[in-house]
């Protein structure tokens, strides 16, 4: 293949999909950088620390719902449903076992 041909192609190659990806890749780690930003200049300023965690939390779904949009929600669900696992077998030795049988269930139901 010769080298003009080479660089044609790359050329397309870069117009059809490389340009596109780096703006959506872009457009996501901004949003999520804004996010930190604001968490660390809210975090500066001190304050309770029941509003930091409120905040915290805010913040994460926010940046959840930047990337999966209402697809979050099975991220939440499974995050209260593994939470319940691990309060409901606190006195168990095989607590680990439970939790990954459970995500496996989760995973393969989904």
């Amino acid at each position: 293949m010769e080298l003009s041909v080479r660089l044609v192609v790359l050329q397309q190659l870069w117009e059809g999909c490389g340009v596109s990806t780096v703006q959506q890749g872009g457009q996501q780690l901004g949003g999520l950088l804004l996010l930190c930003l604001a968490c660390r200049l809210c975090f500066r300023l001190g304050g309770e620390s029941t509003v930091k965690h409120v905040l915290s939390v805010l913040a994460g779904v926010y940046g959840l719902f930047l990337f999966f949009q209402l697809h979050m929600l099975w991220v939440l669900l499974l995050s209260v449903l593994c939470y319940l696992v691990l309060l409901l077998s606190r006195h168990s030795s095989s607590r680990g076992v439970f939790l990954s049988v459970f995500i496996l269930i989760y995973l393969l139901v989904g």
